[in-house]
């Protein structure tokens, strides 16, 4: 987090053209990720998929409008 805050802070995050936030982001998720066990990631793939259902047909909604 600390480093997060500092990257923001700084605004020096693309060193080398690689967005060091962006990276960094994607490596605390990976963490999380590889920490959750079979199950969990079942049930993380099941929310995600209904979210993005909900998200479809009240966008689908709005546009009938």
């Amino acid at each position: 987090m600390a480093f997060y805050a500092e990257m923001c802070r700084r605004r020096w995050y693309c060193v080398k053209g690689m967005q060091l936030i962006r990276w960094y982001k994607r490596k605390l998720y990976d963490d999380w990720w590889n920490s959750l066990t079979d199950e969990e990631k079942e049930i993380v793939e099941h929310n995600r998929k209904v979210r993005e259902e909900r998200r479809q047909r009240e966008l689908e909604e709005s546009i009938m409008r």
